[in-house]
């Protein structure tokens, strides 16, 4: 079975806002004969919902989203989501985390100053020959318009690559960076129908850059920077939280809806 996809609107956004989206997790409380209570976390994993409200839905758009509906059959099966207002990686801040993958002669190190006068930057160096770069896979769709953002920084002016590609199909940014923090971003959408996407940056030989606050979101432009530790914001065991769909055609070809959706979260 192919894997399904929560689709983006013809304008490169996941939803309209406002959003609605809420993190439950189970507790156990035990009330003691003393009176005190103690209160331990579950053993069930976390949940996060959203609630999407949409306006000025296109027919194509409409159809897409009662599309996925049907082939999940409702709440039945699951179905990739991409949080609209989260960002997809996760260890933004830490790029020697097993989620990143960097070619074998670039150099990682922690403890960087950061744009905020903390030491949660990274320094990248290449000391090799030959281009070398450092990567994030996640499980959103390849063809989604995405955003890539990051803090960049270089005691000596040098140019970087922003770097965003699904499977073979890549796009490149080149940008120079010099020695005040810049947030830079790369945006677009890939011509493939391949499923994940990844997003990194690609050092020239001899190049020593400092980076801070990595951040993907399935938007057109870059949002506020959104710290992220272990969990991403791509949900890959969404389902739907509903089991009628309704749309109200608030014009010709316009359309209205809402949309459950829940997912754990691992």
């Amino acid at each position: 079975m192919s894997t399904l996809y929560f689709p983006q609107l013809a304008m490169g956004n996941i939803a309209q806002y406002p959003v609605t989206r809420t993190w439950l997790r189970a507790a156990t409380i035990n009330n003691l004969p003393d009176g005190s209570v103690i209160v331990l976390a579950s053993v069930t994993p976390a949940r996060m919902s959203w609630t999407l409200t949409y306006n000025g839905l296109s027919q194509a758009e409409w159809n897409a989203i009662e599309a996925l509906f049907e082939s999940v059959q409702g709440q039945f099966e699951n179905f990739t989501f991409v949080d609209p207002a989260d960002n997809l990686l996760s260890w933004s801040e830490n790029f020697t985390a097993p989620v990143w993958t960097p070619d074998p002669l670039l150099q990682v190190l922690s403890g960087a100053l950061d744009p905020n006068g903390g030491t949660n930057a990274m320094t990248l160096t290449n000391g090799a020959q030959a281009s070398q770069g450092i990567v994030q896979q996640t499980a959103g769709p390849g063809w989604f318009e995405y955003t890539f953002s990051i803090y960049l920084r270089s005691d000596t002016p040098c140019s970087v690559s922003l770097v965003r590609a699904s499977g073979a199909t890549q796009a490149r940014l080149t940008i120079v960076v010099g020695g005040t923090w810049t947030r830079v971003q790369s945006s677009g959408s890939l011509t493939t129908q391949g499923n994940g996407f990844g997003c990194g940056l690609e050092l020239d030989p001899g190049v020593t850059v400092h980076a801070y606050g990595a951040q993907l979101e399935a938007q057109p432009n870059a949002g506020g920077y959104k710290t992220k530790t272990n969990i991403s914001g791509v949900y890959s065991n969404a389902r739907f939280n509903q089991d009628i769909l309704i749309n109200t055609s608030n014009s010709l070809g316009q359309f209205a809806t809402s949309v459950k959706i829940t997912s754990t979260v691992s």
